[in-house]
This record gives structure tokens, C-alpha cells and sequence, in this order.
């Protein structure tokens, strides 16, 4: 694979920290939120990596998609 996640050094830890920190968002999400908080963690999510896009679309698109 040629896209900048997998040869800018640079590019993978931007995309790395931004999964980092959706990682957070959900890990603080428990049993007893409710669907509304996850709806509102995924939008995080998708903001987050939305603003990546330039970096590295064929990653992003990617993750957004999962």
C-alpha cells in the first residue's frame, strides 16, 4: 500500500492520535449511557477523522466506513 498512512511518518501518528482519541471517547461510554451518547460518540468520531482527510482520503474513507 502507497497511501501516506503507511509511508509518512508523519501522517500515520496524526491518524494514530486521532484513533487514540476515539478510543478514549468510547472507552468512557458504559452500559448504562444511553443511545443518544453513543450516537454522540460516533459523531465525535466521524468529526475527527473527517478533519484527517487530507492526510490520507483511502484511510479515512476507510474508517469512516467501519
Amino acid at each position: 500500500m502507497k497511501s501516506p498512512y503507511y509511508t509518512d511518518p508523519k501522517v500515520k501518528e496524526l491518524i494514530d492520535e486521532a484513533l487514540h482519541q476515539c478510543a478514549i471517547i468510547f472507552a468512557n461510554l458504559g452500559c448504562t449511557d444511553t443511545k443518544e451518547a453513543y450516537d454522540e460518540a460516533k459523531e465525535q468520531e466521524q468529526r475527527i477523522l473527517t478533519k484527517l482527510m487530507n492526510h490520507d482520503p483511502e484511510v479515512i474513507m476507510r474508517l469512516l466506513n467501519d
